[in-house]
Protein backbone atom coordinates (compact mmCIF):
# COMPACT_ATOMS: atom_id res chain seq x y z
CA UNK A 1 0.00 0.00 0.00
CA UNK A 2 1.21 3.92 0.12
CA UNK A 3 1.65 3.89 3.20
CA UNK A 4 4.47 0.98 3.13
CA UNK A 5 5.74 2.29 -0.16
CA UNK A 6 6.60 5.99 1.54
CA UNK A 7 7.71 3.63 4.67
CA UNK A 8 10.34 1.97 2.49
CA UNK A 9 11.42 5.55 0.92
CA UNK A 10 11.97 7.09 4.31
CA UNK A 11 14.91 4.32 4.85
CA UNK A 12 15.86 5.09 1.29
CA UNK A 13 16.47 8.53 1.82
CA UNK A 14 17.90 8.12 5.05
CA UNK A 15 20.33 6.14 4.27
CA UNK A 16 21.59 7.79 1.14
CA UNK A 17 22.27 10.83 3.53
CA UNK A 18 24.65 8.81 5.70
CA UNK A 19 28.26 9.05 4.61
CA UNK A 20 31.20 6.90 5.61
CA UNK A 21 33.05 10.17 6.53
CA UNK A 22 34.07 10.28 10.08
CA UNK A 23 31.53 13.04 12.21
CA UNK A 24 32.39 16.32 12.24
CA UNK A 25 34.66 17.01 16.38
CA UNK A 26 34.62 20.12 18.16
CA UNK A 27 37.14 21.78 16.81
CA UNK A 28 36.87 24.84 19.61
CA UNK A 29 34.86 23.23 22.08
CA UNK A 30 33.22 25.77 24.75
CA UNK A 31 34.35 25.99 28.30
CA UNK A 32 33.55 22.39 30.36
CA UNK A 33 34.28 21.50 33.94
CA UNK A 34 32.89 18.26 35.77
CA UNK A 35 33.67 20.53 39.20
CA UNK A 36 29.68 21.66 39.39
CA UNK A 37 26.85 20.70 37.31
CA UNK A 38 27.21 24.76 36.35
CA UNK A 39 30.54 24.09 34.87
CA UNK A 40 28.74 22.41 32.52
CA UNK A 41 25.50 24.75 31.94
CA UNK A 42 23.92 26.70 28.88
CA UNK A 43 20.77 29.79 28.60
CA UNK A 44 18.94 30.18 25.83
CA UNK A 45 17.07 33.25 26.71
CA UNK A 46 15.19 36.00 24.96
CA UNK A 47 14.91 39.74 25.97
CA UNK A 48 13.09 42.84 24.36
CA UNK A 49 15.50 44.88 25.30
CA UNK A 50 19.40 45.16 26.14
CA UNK A 51 20.60 43.62 28.95
CA UNK A 52 21.20 45.35 31.93
CA UNK A 53 23.93 44.50 34.77
CA UNK A 54 22.06 42.22 36.89
CA UNK A 55 21.23 39.99 33.68
CA UNK A 56 24.89 40.36 32.33
CA UNK A 57 25.50 39.25 36.06
CA UNK A 58 23.66 35.96 35.49
CA UNK A 59 24.67 35.27 31.86
CA UNK A 60 28.18 35.25 32.10
CA UNK A 61 28.22 32.65 34.35
CA UNK A 62 26.89 30.48 31.67
CA UNK A 63 29.44 28.96 29.31
CA UNK A 64 27.05 28.88 26.06
CA UNK A 65 24.48 31.92 25.51
CA UNK A 66 21.81 31.64 22.75
CA UNK A 67 19.41 34.03 21.87
CA UNK A 68 15.76 33.71 20.50
CA UNK A 69 13.21 35.36 18.22
CA UNK A 70 12.05 38.26 20.38
CA UNK A 71 15.78 39.60 21.62
CA UNK A 72 16.11 43.40 21.38
CA UNK A 73 12.94 43.92 19.89
CA UNK A 74 12.43 46.65 21.47
CA UNK A 75 15.58 48.30 21.52
CA UNK A 76 15.89 47.87 18.36
CA UNK A 77 12.97 47.70 16.28
CA UNK A 78 13.64 48.56 13.27
CA UNK A 79 16.92 46.23 12.76
CA UNK A 80 17.05 42.97 11.41
CA UNK A 81 17.42 40.16 13.95
CA UNK A 82 20.41 39.04 12.89
CA UNK A 83 21.93 42.43 14.01
CA UNK A 84 19.79 42.22 17.37
CA UNK A 85 21.93 39.37 17.96
CA UNK A 86 24.79 40.18 17.47
CA UNK A 87 24.24 43.37 19.97
CA UNK A 88 22.86 40.97 22.30
CA UNK A 89 25.97 38.42 21.57
CA UNK A 90 28.89 41.14 22.28
CA UNK A 91 27.29 42.35 25.26
CA UNK A 92 27.55 38.56 26.69
CA UNK A 93 31.12 39.10 25.64
CA UNK A 94 32.41 41.47 27.05
CA UNK A 95 31.66 40.55 30.24
CA UNK A 96 33.20 37.19 29.39
CA UNK A 97 35.53 36.93 26.82
CA UNK A 98 35.15 32.99 27.74
CA UNK A 99 31.94 32.43 26.47
CA UNK A 100 30.74 30.38 23.37
CA UNK A 101 27.68 32.30 21.77
CA UNK A 102 25.53 30.41 19.30
CA UNK A 103 23.22 32.62 16.90
CA UNK A 104 19.99 31.38 15.91
CA UNK A 105 18.91 30.91 13.01
CA UNK A 106 15.33 28.62 12.16
CA UNK A 107 16.02 26.05 9.30
CA UNK A 108 13.03 26.28 7.56
CA UNK A 109 10.53 28.85 8.78
CA UNK A 110 10.66 32.16 6.87
CA UNK A 111 10.45 34.87 9.70
CA UNK A 112 9.80 38.46 8.70
CA UNK A 113 12.31 39.77 11.43
CA UNK A 114 15.34 37.71 9.42
CA UNK A 115 15.31 40.33 7.10
CA UNK A 116 18.71 39.32 5.54
CA UNK A 117 16.36 35.95 4.97
CA UNK A 118 12.80 37.55 4.25
CA UNK A 119 13.88 40.45 2.33
CA UNK A 120 14.98 38.01 -0.46
CA UNK A 121 12.72 35.17 -0.39
CA UNK A 122 10.21 38.31 -0.90
CA UNK A 123 11.89 38.92 -3.87
CA UNK A 124 12.11 35.25 -5.39
CA UNK A 125 9.01 33.16 -4.41
CA UNK A 126 10.48 29.94 -5.76
CA UNK A 127 13.11 30.07 -2.57
CA UNK A 128 10.01 28.82 -0.65
CA UNK A 129 7.97 25.67 -0.85
CA UNK A 130 4.69 25.34 -2.64
CA UNK A 131 3.26 21.87 -3.83
CA UNK A 132 1.80 20.31 -6.54
CA UNK A 133 -1.57 22.92 -6.70
CA UNK A 134 0.27 25.75 -6.06
CA UNK A 135 0.12 26.56 -3.12
CA UNK A 136 2.46 27.79 -0.48
CA UNK A 137 3.49 25.26 2.21
CA UNK A 138 3.44 26.24 5.93
CA UNK A 139 5.68 25.10 8.91
CA UNK A 140 3.86 27.70 11.19
CA UNK A 141 1.25 29.27 9.50
CA UNK A 142 0.90 31.82 7.98
CA UNK A 143 4.71 31.89 7.32
CA UNK A 144 6.30 29.84 4.03
CA UNK A 145 9.01 27.53 4.43
CA UNK A 146 12.54 27.59 3.23
CA UNK A 147 12.93 25.54 0.61
CA UNK A 148 16.68 23.53 1.28
CA UNK A 149 15.97 21.22 -1.81
CA UNK A 150 16.71 24.77 -4.22
CA UNK A 151 20.46 24.99 -3.70
CA UNK A 152 20.09 29.15 -4.08
CA UNK A 153 18.24 29.06 -0.43
CA UNK A 154 20.90 26.81 0.63
CA UNK A 155 23.48 29.19 0.41
CA UNK A 156 21.19 32.50 0.99
CA UNK A 157 20.85 30.43 4.46
CA UNK A 158 24.53 29.65 4.99
CA UNK A 159 25.58 33.14 4.13
CA UNK A 160 23.61 34.42 6.93
CA UNK A 161 24.98 32.11 9.22
CA UNK A 162 28.46 33.37 8.09
CA UNK A 163 27.52 36.76 8.54
CA UNK A 164 26.82 35.81 12.18
CA UNK A 165 29.96 34.54 12.69
CA UNK A 166 32.52 36.99 10.85
CA UNK A 167 31.00 39.65 13.28
CA UNK A 168 33.30 38.45 16.03
CA UNK A 169 30.24 38.34 18.12
CA UNK A 170 29.28 34.58 17.28
CA UNK A 171 31.19 30.78 17.98
CA UNK A 172 28.43 28.77 15.45
CA UNK A 173 25.02 28.73 15.43
CA UNK A 174 21.74 26.77 16.46
CA UNK A 175 19.88 25.65 13.77
CA UNK A 176 15.78 25.14 14.97
CA UNK A 177 14.04 22.37 13.14
CA UNK A 178 17.01 20.50 11.74
CA UNK A 179 15.20 17.45 11.41
CA UNK A 180 11.74 18.56 11.23
CA UNK A 181 11.22 17.10 7.75
CA UNK A 182 12.11 13.38 8.78
CA UNK A 183 8.92 14.12 11.90
CA UNK A 184 6.89 15.10 9.63
CA UNK A 185 7.15 12.50 7.36
CA UNK A 186 6.53 9.47 9.88
CA UNK A 187 3.84 11.54 11.03
CA UNK A 188 1.99 12.06 7.48
CA UNK A 189 2.83 7.93 6.77
CA UNK A 190 2.72 6.52 10.36
CA UNK A 191 1.15 9.13 12.25
CA UNK A 192 -2.45 9.83 13.91
CA UNK A 193 -5.08 11.02 11.76
CA UNK A 194 -5.10 14.74 12.99
CA UNK A 195 -1.23 14.58 12.75
CA UNK A 196 -1.54 14.19 8.92
CA UNK A 197 -4.89 16.28 8.55
CA UNK A 198 -3.02 19.02 9.82
CA UNK A 199 0.16 18.51 7.99
CA UNK A 200 -2.35 18.07 4.73
CA UNK A 201 -4.39 21.24 5.98
CA UNK A 202 -0.75 23.53 5.71
CA UNK A 203 -0.02 21.97 2.25
CA UNK A 204 2.75 19.25 2.95
CA UNK A 205 2.38 15.93 1.60
CA UNK A 206 5.24 12.39 1.84
CA UNK A 207 6.72 13.59 -1.55
CA UNK A 208 7.61 16.89 -0.24
CA UNK A 209 8.67 15.65 3.03
CA UNK A 210 10.47 12.65 2.27
CA UNK A 211 12.47 15.19 -0.71
CA UNK A 212 13.38 17.53 1.95
CA UNK A 213 14.62 15.27 4.09
CA UNK A 214 18.27 15.10 2.55
CA UNK A 215 18.05 18.93 2.15
CA UNK A 216 17.97 19.24 5.34
CA UNK A 217 20.99 16.81 5.71
CA UNK A 218 22.70 18.76 3.17
CA UNK A 219 22.21 22.02 4.67
CA UNK A 220 24.22 20.84 7.90
CA UNK A 221 27.41 19.61 5.70
CA UNK A 222 27.13 23.26 4.26
CA UNK A 223 27.15 24.97 6.96
CA UNK A 224 29.71 22.28 8.32
CA UNK A 225 32.16 23.37 5.32
CA UNK A 226 31.27 27.02 5.39
CA UNK A 227 31.82 28.17 8.69
CA UNK A 228 35.21 25.59 9.22
CA UNK A 229 36.21 23.25 11.81
CA UNK A 230 36.74 25.97 14.46
CA UNK A 231 32.57 26.91 14.71
CA UNK A 232 29.88 24.87 16.27
CA UNK A 233 27.30 24.01 14.62
CA UNK A 234 24.23 22.50 16.83
CA UNK A 235 21.56 20.87 14.99
CA UNK A 236 18.17 21.55 17.23
CA UNK A 237 16.07 18.34 16.82
CA UNK A 238 12.49 17.97 17.61
CA UNK A 239 12.09 14.28 18.65
CA UNK A 240 8.73 12.36 18.04
CA UNK A 241 10.78 9.40 17.17
CA UNK A 242 12.26 10.72 14.03
CA UNK A 243 15.77 9.14 13.06
CA UNK A 244 18.36 11.20 14.84
CA UNK A 245 21.18 11.20 11.79
CA UNK A 246 22.62 15.44 12.29
CA UNK A 247 25.45 13.87 14.07
CA UNK A 248 27.06 12.83 10.95
CA UNK A 249 27.15 16.35 9.40
CA UNK A 250 27.05 18.61 12.87
CA UNK A 251 29.22 18.53 15.69
CA UNK A 252 25.98 19.66 17.95
CA UNK A 253 22.84 18.84 18.87
CA UNK A 254 19.73 19.88 21.30
CA UNK A 255 17.35 17.17 21.36
CA UNK A 256 14.42 18.05 22.05
CA UNK A 257 12.22 21.55 23.38
CA UNK A 258 12.01 19.64 26.73
CA UNK A 259 14.45 17.05 27.81
CA UNK A 260 12.76 14.34 30.44
CA UNK A 261 9.78 17.46 30.53
CA UNK A 262 7.24 18.80 29.22
CA UNK A 263 5.44 22.18 28.37
CA UNK A 264 2.51 23.32 31.21
CA UNK A 265 -0.39 21.92 30.36
CA UNK A 266 -2.68 24.30 27.60
CA UNK A 267 -4.50 25.38 29.89
CA UNK A 268 -2.31 27.33 32.07
CA UNK A 269 -2.08 30.88 32.19
CA UNK A 270 0.49 33.09 33.92
CA UNK A 271 -1.72 35.36 35.95
CA UNK A 272 -1.60 39.45 35.06
CA UNK A 273 -3.02 42.46 36.48
CA UNK A 274 -2.90 44.63 39.87
CA UNK A 275 -2.18 43.30 43.37
CA UNK A 276 -0.02 40.07 42.37
CA UNK A 277 2.14 39.11 45.28
CA UNK A 278 5.06 36.42 44.62
CA UNK A 279 4.89 33.11 47.20
CA UNK A 280 8.27 31.38 47.39
CA UNK A 281 6.86 28.21 49.17
CA UNK A 282 4.07 27.48 46.49
CA UNK A 283 6.28 27.95 43.06
CA UNK A 284 5.56 25.16 41.33
CA UNK A 285 3.10 23.44 42.96
CA UNK A 286 -0.21 25.24 41.85
CA UNK A 287 0.07 24.80 38.28
CA UNK A 288 -2.01 28.02 36.94
CA UNK A 289 -0.69 30.20 39.66
CA UNK A 290 3.08 28.97 39.87
CA UNK A 291 4.64 32.49 40.97
CA UNK A 292 1.74 34.09 42.50
CA UNK A 293 -1.31 33.78 45.49
CA UNK A 294 -3.19 35.83 42.43
CA UNK A 295 -3.75 38.71 45.16
CA UNK A 296 -4.02 39.30 48.94
CA UNK A 297 -7.41 37.61 49.61
CA UNK A 298 -9.89 40.26 51.64
CA UNK A 299 -12.48 40.15 49.17
CA UNK A 300 -15.94 40.42 50.82
CA UNK A 301 -18.67 39.31 48.40
CA UNK A 302 -19.04 36.43 45.92
CA UNK A 303 -19.39 38.38 42.94
CA UNK A 304 -15.60 39.94 43.57
CA UNK A 305 -14.62 36.64 43.83
CA UNK A 306 -16.26 35.42 40.38
CA UNK A 307 -14.67 38.57 39.15
CA UNK A 308 -11.28 37.52 39.95
CA UNK A 309 -11.86 34.30 38.55
CA UNK A 310 -12.51 35.20 35.16
CA UNK A 311 -10.43 37.90 35.18
CA UNK A 312 -7.54 35.18 35.57
CA UNK A 313 -8.71 32.66 33.30
CA UNK A 314 -7.58 29.76 35.62
CA UNK A 315 -10.50 28.31 37.21
CA UNK A 316 -13.89 26.55 35.85
CA UNK A 317 -15.49 27.21 39.28
CA UNK A 318 -14.95 29.64 42.11
CA UNK A 319 -16.93 29.76 45.69
CA UNK A 320 -16.62 32.08 48.67
CA UNK A 321 -16.91 31.62 52.41
CA UNK A 322 -17.87 34.92 53.95
CA UNK A 323 -17.13 33.24 57.58
CA UNK A 324 -13.23 32.19 57.03
CA UNK A 325 -12.70 34.84 54.30
CA UNK A 326 -11.19 32.51 51.63
CA UNK A 327 -11.87 32.51 47.66
CA UNK A 328 -11.63 29.38 46.76
CA UNK A 329 -10.70 28.56 42.58
CA UNK A 330 -10.64 25.38 40.91
CA UNK A 331 -8.43 24.64 38.55
CA UNK A 332 -9.23 23.64 34.89
CA UNK A 333 -7.11 21.28 34.45
CA UNK A 334 -6.99 19.66 37.41
CA UNK A 335 -10.61 20.01 38.35
CA UNK A 336 -10.58 16.93 40.86
CA UNK A 337 -8.35 19.15 43.14
CA UNK A 338 -9.55 22.38 44.87
CA UNK A 339 -7.06 25.29 45.79
CA UNK A 340 -7.09 27.17 49.14
CA UNK A 341 -5.84 30.57 48.50
CA UNK A 342 -5.58 33.01 51.31
CA UNK A 343 -2.96 36.14 52.65
CA UNK A 344 -0.15 33.81 52.85
CA UNK A 345 -0.40 31.26 50.14
CA UNK A 346 -2.37 28.80 48.14
CA UNK A 347 -2.96 25.44 49.91
CA UNK A 348 -3.62 21.95 48.35
CA UNK A 349 -7.56 20.54 49.06
CA UNK A 350 -8.04 17.20 47.60
CA UNK A 351 -12.01 17.50 46.97
CA UNK A 352 -14.06 20.00 45.77
CA UNK A 353 -16.08 21.14 48.75
CA UNK A 354 -15.34 23.68 50.35
CA UNK A 355 -13.51 23.25 52.99
CA UNK A 356 -13.41 24.64 56.91
CA UNK A 357 -10.74 27.20 57.71
CA UNK A 358 -8.82 23.84 59.14
CA UNK A 359 -8.99 21.34 56.20
CA UNK A 360 -6.06 23.48 54.36
CA UNK A 361 -2.87 21.19 54.20
CA UNK A 362 0.43 21.37 52.79
CA UNK A 363 0.42 21.22 48.78
CA UNK A 364 1.78 17.34 48.05
CA UNK A 365 4.87 16.58 46.20
CA UNK A 366 4.46 18.59 42.69
CA UNK A 367 6.01 15.51 40.80
CA UNK A 368 2.18 14.52 40.48
CA UNK A 369 1.59 17.76 38.33
CA UNK A 370 4.68 16.45 36.56
CA UNK A 371 2.86 14.17 33.65
CA UNK A 372 1.52 16.16 31.26
CA UNK A 373 3.23 15.37 28.23
CA UNK A 374 5.77 13.47 29.76
CA UNK A 375 7.12 10.47 27.86
CA UNK A 376 9.77 8.43 29.28
CA UNK A 377 10.32 6.59 25.54
CA UNK A 378 11.41 9.96 24.57
CA UNK A 379 13.38 10.43 27.79
CA UNK A 380 15.20 7.33 27.45
CA UNK A 381 16.26 8.09 23.95
CA UNK A 382 17.18 11.62 24.86
CA UNK A 383 19.51 10.36 27.48
CA UNK A 384 21.02 7.93 24.85
CA UNK A 385 21.77 10.58 22.44
CA UNK A 386 23.67 12.43 24.97
CA UNK A 387 25.33 9.39 26.07
CA UNK A 388 25.92 8.83 21.96
CA UNK A 389 27.10 12.50 21.06
CA UNK A 390 29.94 12.19 23.83
CA UNK A 391 31.25 8.99 22.48
CA UNK A 392 32.12 10.97 19.12
CA UNK A 393 33.14 13.85 20.68
CA UNK A 394 30.55 15.62 20.48
CA UNK A 395 28.77 18.79 21.95
CA UNK A 396 24.86 18.20 23.29
CA UNK A 397 22.40 20.71 24.59
CA UNK A 398 19.40 19.32 27.08
CA UNK A 399 17.12 21.80 27.90
CA UNK A 400 14.43 20.62 30.79
CA UNK A 401 11.88 22.46 32.11
CA UNK A 402 9.12 22.54 34.86
CA UNK A 403 7.01 24.71 37.15
CA UNK A 404 9.11 27.49 38.10
CA UNK A 405 10.99 27.19 41.83
CA UNK A 406 9.74 23.58 41.85
CA UNK A 407 12.59 21.73 43.30
CA UNK A 408 10.91 18.03 42.53
CA UNK A 409 10.53 18.82 38.56
CA UNK A 410 14.14 20.50 38.06
CA UNK A 411 15.79 17.14 40.43
CA UNK A 412 14.42 15.07 37.68
CA UNK A 413 16.03 16.63 34.51
CA UNK A 414 19.31 17.17 36.25
CA UNK A 415 19.35 13.83 37.55
CA UNK A 416 18.84 12.73 33.66
CA UNK A 417 21.10 14.22 33.11
CA UNK A 418 23.91 13.48 35.16
CA UNK A 419 23.30 9.90 34.24
CA UNK A 420 23.74 10.81 30.71
CA UNK A 421 25.98 13.54 30.09
CA UNK A 422 29.88 13.08 29.13
CA UNK A 423 32.51 16.09 28.07
CA UNK A 424 30.62 18.50 26.71
CA UNK A 425 27.38 18.02 27.63
CA UNK A 426 25.37 20.79 28.69
CA UNK A 427 21.95 21.29 30.66
CA UNK A 428 19.50 23.45 31.35
CA UNK A 429 16.61 23.97 33.75
CA UNK A 430 13.81 26.55 32.25
CA UNK A 431 9.83 27.63 33.35
CA UNK A 432 7.77 25.50 31.57
CA UNK A 433 5.36 28.05 30.50
CA UNK A 434 5.90 28.98 26.36
CA UNK A 435 6.12 32.50 27.82
CA UNK A 436 8.92 31.90 29.67
CA UNK A 437 10.42 28.49 28.39
CA UNK A 438 13.14 30.42 26.02
CA UNK A 439 13.30 33.83 28.08
CA UNK A 440 15.42 35.54 30.45
CA UNK A 441 12.46 35.41 32.68
CA UNK A 442 12.66 31.67 32.88
CA UNK A 443 16.06 31.76 33.68
CA UNK A 444 17.96 31.03 36.75
CA UNK A 445 20.79 30.63 38.15
CA UNK A 446 19.58 27.16 40.40
CA UNK A 447 21.20 26.47 43.63
CA UNK A 448 22.13 23.06 42.49
CA UNK A 449 24.85 24.40 39.96
CA UNK A 450 26.99 25.28 42.82
CA UNK A 451 27.14 21.64 44.43
CA UNK A 452 30.24 19.70 44.31
CA UNK A 453 29.94 17.05 41.44
CA UNK A 454 33.40 15.94 40.10
CA UNK A 455 34.47 13.27 37.57
CA UNK A 456 32.17 10.35 36.81
CA UNK A 457 32.70 7.14 38.73
CA UNK A 458 30.25 5.29 37.09
CA UNK A 459 29.65 5.15 33.22
CA UNK A 460 26.34 6.52 31.64
CA UNK A 461 23.16 5.09 31.82
CA UNK A 462 24.37 2.21 34.32
CA UNK A 463 21.27 0.65 35.95
CA UNK A 464 20.43 0.43 38.87
CA UNK A 465 20.97 -2.29 41.66
CA UNK A 466 17.27 -2.92 41.72
CA UNK A 467 17.68 -4.33 38.17
CA UNK A 468 14.17 -2.67 37.52
CA UNK A 469 13.84 -1.56 33.94
CA UNK A 470 13.92 2.54 33.28
CA UNK A 471 16.07 2.95 36.65
CA UNK A 472 19.43 4.32 36.92
CA UNK A 473 22.26 5.06 38.99
CA UNK A 474 25.87 7.57 38.93
CA UNK A 475 28.11 8.17 40.95
CA UNK A 476 30.60 11.03 40.54
CA UNK A 477 34.14 11.69 42.33
CA UNK A 478 33.46 14.15 44.89
CA UNK A 479 30.84 11.72 46.58
CA UNK A 480 27.36 12.70 44.98
CA UNK A 481 25.03 10.03 43.90
CA UNK A 482 22.18 10.33 41.15
CA UNK A 483 19.07 7.81 41.00
CA UNK A 484 16.30 8.09 38.65
CA UNK A 485 13.18 6.09 37.56
CA UNK A 486 11.87 6.90 34.38
CA UNK A 487 8.39 5.23 34.50
CA UNK A 488 7.56 6.81 37.62
CA UNK A 489 9.52 10.19 36.65
CA UNK A 490 11.34 10.57 40.44
CA UNK A 491 14.90 11.05 40.94
CA UNK A 492 17.27 11.57 43.69
CA UNK A 493 20.58 13.55 44.13
CA UNK A 494 22.71 13.10 47.13
CA UNK A 495 25.30 15.95 46.53
CA UNK A 496 28.76 15.69 47.83
CA UNK A 497 31.64 17.76 49.15
CA UNK A 498 34.04 20.05 47.68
Amino acid sequence: NSARMVSVLVCVVVAAGMGNAAPPHLGHPPEFNWGTLGGMTFAHVTKATTFNTTDLDLLKKYQIVQFDKGQNSASMPFATLEDRFIAAARQIKHVNPKATLLMYLNGLIDFPNFQRLHNATRANRSLLITNAHGVLVETLPPLGTFDMRNSAMRELFVSDAVYGVESGAFDGVFIDRANWASRGLLQITNGTAPQEKSLAANGWDATILASLVPAQTQLFRDLTIALGAAAIVLAKETGGGAPFLDWEVANAAMTTDTFCSSYAPPSVKPPTGAGLSFTAPIQGHILGWQRTTMMTVNTSTFAKCQTMCVEYQSCEAVQYNTQIDRCWLLNASYNAHLYCMHGTGVEWVSNRKAPAATTCKTPPPAQANMSFGYDPVQCLQDMRTVVDAAIRQQLTESHGQGPPGDPISRTFTMGCFLIAAGKYSYFSHASWLKSEAWSLAGTEWWPEYDMALGEPVDPPLMPASSGVKGQFSRRFSSGTIVSVDLNAQRAHITWGRT
